[in-house]
């Protein structure tokens, strides 16, 4: 019996949308494979067949297709994406994980119904973050200054302490702007969930769950309060995609 590739979790009354859409991608699926659905008591896992290795290598090829599959199923329902790679020995194993946390989807189902996630990133749009720190906060052009007098190199422990003044800073601004960013977006979005910045120039990132009808004012609110930042900001939006930041799949193989 072949293994299953699973794509996401859908509840069965879009099951016919589901269906027609996937229906015209043909045999899109991870390999090539023709997606199918395996439902039980309402609520339907996506599948493919799966003939490949232990585990599905993340090619581009792979990704693309995990992510057509999102997409499609996305046009016509909110689906709980499951992870790529995540691959079932058996039919059988799928039905019963989806007994086993039945009322756990339901739920999940429930809190994304009719929404979709939408990204917002906001970096400094800088040549030199740190020259700039210096130029807004007195204390650390303060100590910048002092540590460097007369042209002199100060000790590594003078450096740390430099290092930590920048640190602790960048970290109030941040929290500050995501507060203020946040206060405008929570008016037009059913969620929001903070995620760690990956460079020293993002300022935050954010992800947004916002309902289908909801986009246009979210874009609105996006604008209005980057209007609020000067030209040392940069505001970048996305979107709309599956709430994977808001969704913790409880699906056990």
């Amino acid at each position: 019996m072949s293994r299953k590739y699973l794509y996401a979790i859908v509840a069965d009354e879009a099951d016919d949308a589901v269906g027609e859409i996937l229906s015209g991608l043909g045999k899109a699926g991870i390999g090539g494979a023709k997606i199918t659905t395996l439902t039980v008591d309402g609520i339907a896992a996506v599948t493919s067949n799966y003939r490949g290795p232990a585990s599905v290598r993340p090619q581009r090829r792979n990704i693309a297709a995990h992510q057509e599959i999102l997409k499609a199923l996305l046009a016509v329902t909110t689906p709980l994406p499951i992870s790529f790679g995540t691959i079932a020995d058996n039919p059988q194993a799928i039905h019963t994980a989806l007994q086993h946390s039945h009322e756990e989807l339901e739920q999940a189902l429930e809190r994304v119904r009719g929404k979709v996630e939408m990204g917002l990133n906001v970096r400094w749009d800088l040549a030199n973050i740190f020259e700039y720190f210096v130029d807004r906060h007195p204390s650390l052009r303060a100590l910048r200054d002092t540590l460097y007098a007369g042209g002199r190199e100060p000790s590594r422990d003078r450096k740390i302490e430099l290092g930590r003044l920048f640190n602790q800073l960048l970290e109030e601004d941040r929290e500050r702007y995501t507060a203020q960013v946040e206060k405008i977006l929570e008016t037009c979005c059913a969620e929001l969930r903070r995620a760690d910045p990956r460079k020293e120039t993002e300022v935050m990132r954010l992800s947004c769950l916002v309902t289908r009808d909801a986009q246009a004012t979210f874009e609105a609110a996006v604008f209005r309060v980057a209007k609020t930042f000067d030209d040392h900001y940069a505001f970048d939006f996305n979107g709309p995609w599956a709430p994977h930041s808001f969704v913790d799949v409880p699906i056990t193989l």
